[in-house]
């Protein structure tokens, strides 16, 4: 088990996180505007999530873009969150294209409210971490809890 340093305190890993563009199905059934190659993003609104003191194009979406062989892409407009739910919710509603965030839209793909474009995801730099106070490590209900947690996050998707 490896462990990460959050706050001072251990993390526990709990899963990692990979990236792919989603979208709207009703986004990629518009004749008008393709959405079959990474290239094709440029005709889009990529829809971000606002990173304080950056400028441009934002970082996940760069690597994203560079992984696919699409780094000069420039979209046709870009949406800026302050919240990543607000991005997603954004993308269901059919304004663009985010970055989805593998799990966290996992559930969306399957009821379809969301499809993914292109084949392939990612790998992010994130990963999701189970952090419990060291004051409240030894309360029979924070181990419950802590041992349920990390069962869920074993469970297949």
């Amino acid at each position: 088990v490896r462990y990460a340093r959050i706050g001072g305190s251990e993390g526990t890993p709990m899963f990692e996180e990979s990236v792919q563009p989603v979208c709207a199905p009703a986004l990629l059934a518009r004749g008008a505007v393709p959405l079959r190659t990474p290239a094709d993003l440029r005709a889009h609104t990529l829809l971000q999530v606002a990173t304080p003191g950056a400028n441009g194009m934002p970082i996940e979406w760069q690597s994203w873009l560079q992984a696919a062989g699409a780094g000069g892409v420039e979209p046709a407009a870009m949406l800026t969150f302050t919240h990543y739910d607000n991005a997603v919710a954004a993308a269901v509603d059919g304004q663009g294209v985010v970055l989805g965030r593998r799990p966290l839209v996992d559930r969306l793909l399957r009821q379809r409210k969301l499809v993914a474009p292109f084949h392939g995801q990612t790998s992010s730099a994130r990963g999701y971490f189970l952090v419990v106070e060291p004051a409240a490590a030894h309360k029979p209900a924070v181990q419950a809890l802590a041992a349920w947690l990390l069962a869920q996050a074993r469970l297949p998707a």
